[in-house]
């Protein structure tokens, strides 16, 4: 149940990595205990350019084949209300479970190298929960098609009756064109009593579009 939510938290991240705008990513982590394997494919509807699909697919295991391979899809839908306001509806689907219907609003904001974006939702059912999700991230330009970049992003989860999860899910690293490489540290306090959980590694994204 605990890596699920961790795997969850993951997820939920990378689901806002491009809530605005289009494009098609790939990430591969390897952490110290386990890795995993995501994308993120965002296009605008081409006939209500207002309307976009966000598709977010996590593929994960252990190291040491403690559990099986676990997957988890996330899609949504948004409409543009403003350049800045977009509220979206979707579905969350991870190994073992249900879909889960999710409901809330994405808002970001880029200005000269920093950019940044913050996500409410609600899940309704049984385990309703609210969702608090927030990035940022900084791009410095070292020289010709080569950026340093650090991403921060957050992810706060309770339900009408505990808190779940908080995590936040760091990167360090270099951008050359497509590719960047650098450290990743995925920090997590889980459960009531707070339990936390701390993996480090390192990090390969490619971006196609």
């Amino acid at each position: 149940m605990k890596k699920n939510y961790l795997n969850l938290c993951l997820l939920l991240f990378l689901s806002v990595t491009c809530a605005m705008g289009q494009g098609l990513s790939f990430e591969l982590t390897g952490l110290d205990e386990s890795w995993y394997v995501s994308n993120v494919f965002v296009a605008s509807v081409p006939s209500t350019p207002e309307l976009s699909f966000v598709s977010v697919n996590l593929l994960s295991a252990d190291y040491l084949g403690e559990e099986d391979v676990r997957l988890l899809s996330m899609s949504t839908v948004g409409y543009e209300v403003t350049k800045a306001v977009k509220p979206a509806i979707g579905l969350i689907y991870a190994t073992g479970g249900k879909p889960q219907a999710t409901i809330g609003v994405q808002t970001a904001f880029e200005r000269n190298h920093i950019s940044g974006s913050f996500s409410p939702s609600f899940s309704p059912g049984k385990e309703a929960d609210f969702k608090i999700i927030a990035g940022l991230q900084i791009l410095a330009e070292l020289k010709r098609d080569l950026c340093f970049i650090v991403r921060l992003r957050t992810l706060s989860a309770v339900s009408f009756d505990e808190h779940k999860f908080s995590a936040m899910r760091f990167r360090l690293g270099l951008n050359r064109k497509n590719y960047e490489l650098g450290l990743a540290d995925d920090f997590s306090l889980i459960g009531t009593i707070c339990e936390t959980i701390n993996h480090i590694g390192v990090y390969l994204q490619y971006k196609l579009l």
